[in-house]
């Protein structure tokens, strides 16, 4: 996928996360395409992942509080620790 797919991606996975219904399959997304795309050289991809974990974490904070929404968040986190310490 090139940078422009990706970003579209993130976008998308980021739209589904704000619907409770997506919620977990969008964390699960984000999760692989942060082990996927993080360690690119490319900062938009790095930002815009970045950005849609932010939002998650937001969103568990305050609207998704049951432990399916924060066992799916718990993944992006893992993901985005291993990644962030290499």
């Amino acid at each position: 996928v090139g940078m422009s797919g990706c970003v579209e991606n993130i976008s998308s996975i980021t739209a589904g996360l704000a619907k409770k219904d997506r919620f977990i399959q969008a964390a699960k997304e984000l999760s692989a395409l942060i082990q996927a795309n993080y360690s690119s050289e490319d900062d938009v991809i790095r930002e815009k992942c970045f950005a849609a974990c932010k939002r998650a974490a937001s969103l568990l904070k305050s609207r998704y509080t049951a432990v399916g929404f924060w066992r799916a968040g718990r993944c992006i986190g893992s993901a985005r620790a291993e990644y962030i310490e290499h």
